[in-house]
C-alpha cells in the first residue's frame, strides 16, 4: 500500500504483473481497487476475489482504450475468475452507469 493521509482512499502498486481473460497488466501499475461507495463495501469491497477484474479494467481505461471495451473485458474477467452470475451482472451495470454519468458530468 502507498502512503496516504487519514482521510484518502488506499491505493496499491502491483509487485508482479496479472494476466486475466488473456489482458496483462505490468508490473508497477497504482489503482485503489474497484470504486465502490462505501455503503456497499460489505457487499462489494474496492479488493476482493474480484480485483484481477478491476485491474484490467483501469489499466485499460488509463491506456485510452473505449471505456465500453474496457467493461466488456471487466465483465470477461469477471466471468473467468467464477465470481457469482447475479454479483457479474450487478457489478457490470455498476460500471457501465457510472461511466455514462462520469462522462455526463466530467465529459472525459
Amino acid at each position: 500500500m502507498l502512503p496516504l493521509k487519514w482521510w484518502q482512499r488506499p491505493y496499491f502498486k502491483l509487485l508482479n504483473p496479472i494476466e486475466c481473460a488473456g489482458h496483462h497488466v505490468p508490473v508497477g501499475f497504482i489503482s485503489d481497487g474497484a470504486t465502490v461507495p462505501r455503503i456497499l463495501w460489505p457487499i462489494f469491497p474496492p479488493i476482493g476475489r474480484y480485483l484481477k477484474a478491476t485491474l484490467v479494467h483501469d489499466y485499460y481505461l488509463m491506456r485510452g482504450f473505449e471505456r465500453r471495451q474496457c467493461d466488456i473485458w471487466f465483465r470477461e474477467c469477471l466471468e473467468e475468475l467464477s465470481i457469482s452470475p447475479w454479483r457479474v451482472t450487478a457489478m457490470f451495470y455498476a460500471v457501465r452507469g457510472y461511466g455514462v454519468i462520469k462522462l455526463a458530468i466530467f465529459k472525459k
